[in-house]
């Protein structure tokens, strides 16, 4: 089973790695601008290049602010993404 474990919040934006998927992916993380049950926006960022895997509903200045995140705090997101996916 999967868990979702937020790991940065920035004005609005959830940031997310999703545990126990599967590892064939590089190490990313999920971006989500929540809006009650749903989200409004979503992106899926590399954390080793900051390259953008998919988004929807984020405009360009958004997306460039959450790689700008992700850089930040790349060493550290790392770190959870191999402490959440080393049992795979």
């Amino acid at each position: 089973m999967s868990y979702m474990s937020v790991v940065l919040r920035f004005e609005g934006i959830v940031f997310v790695i999703w545990t126990r998927e599967p590892t064939s992916e590089p190490p990313h993380i999920h971006a989500y601008y929540p809006r009650f049950k749903d989200h409004e926006a979503s992106a899926k960022v590399r954390i080793d290049t900051l390259g953008i895997m998919e988004h929807d509903g984020f405009s360009k200045a958004d997306l460039k602010m959450i790689q700008e995140k992700v850089s930040e705090h790349r060493d550290r997101l790392m770190e959870k993404w191999e402490e959440y996916h080393e049992e795979i």
